[in-house]
């Protein structure tokens, strides 16, 4: 796993890496060849996801509790609070005189919302593919725009379980895409309630960041004391 993101988003291609001509967006999975295989192999996609639905709705709620609590002028530290929740109120502490320092302390993953961005973007600005095979052959490739219309192209001669072998893709594609966008909607809208309280110039630009870094480190805590009860 290369960083949050990316793992956020499972077997999504950006346009620049996706082969298909016409492409933005593009979910391709190859399935094994045999049948009990591939519906285990669509399985496993669905358990990553209910897994990462519920650590993310996790963190949304314990970032909706920091929101309602936070005050700018109530000081740097609790007396116990975990350890996202007190980096992201160091990190707004520092704002105001010090937000160049903070902006420029944000750099590395100031990039990787950047990247997050981006990948959200790709979904909203063009149409995304949906693409199954099964032993490198073709099943079908759906197109789906951003409003949720879509188009299937189906190979001939397909079998009717490989037809609903690429309903189940499609249908796990296109969750996985709406959690990342639901993940934008949440760190916009945190960053939004949170500007409010403070009156730094620019401070969207510090907030935003900061706010999907609280949700990455609260998702990698929770998903860090699951391995410990496992």
């Amino acid at each position: 796993m290369s960083n949050f993101t990316d793992a956020l988003l499972g077997t999504w291609n950006d346009a620049a890496t996706a082969k298909s001509l016409d492409a933005g967006a593009t979910w391709r999975i190859d399935l094994p060849a045999d049948s009990a295989d591939a519906r285990r192999a669509l399985h496993d996609q669905r358990e990553a996801l209910a897994q990462d639905h519920a650590v993310i709705a996790e963190a949304v709620a314990r970032l909706r509790a920091f929101i309602d609590d936070y005050r700018p002028d109530a000081g740097v530290a609790k007396a116990i609070e975990p350890l996202p929740e007190a980096a992201l109120r160091a990190q707004l502490a520092h704002a105001g005189a010090q937000s160049k320092d903070l902006f420029e302390s944000l750099g590395g993953f100031r990039d990787e919302f950047n990247q997050f961005v981006q990948r959200v973007r790709e979904f909203v600005s063009d149409f995304a593919s949906i693409e199954t095979t099964q032993a490198g052959a073709a099943i079908a490739r759906t197109k789906v725009s951003w409003t949720g219309d879509v188009q299937t192209l189906w190979q001939e001669s397909i079998t009717r379980e490989q037809g609903d072998l690429h309903r189940q893709n499609v249908h796990v594609a296109l969750a996985r895409r709406g959690l990342l966008m639901r993940m934008m909607v949440v760190v916009s809208a945190g960053a939004a309630k949170i500007v409010l309280r403070l009156s730094t110039p620019g401070m969207q630009l510090l907030a935003l960041p900061a706010i999907f870094q609280f949700i990455k480190d609260v998702v990698q805590e929770v998903r860090q004391f699951q391995k410990t009860q496992a």
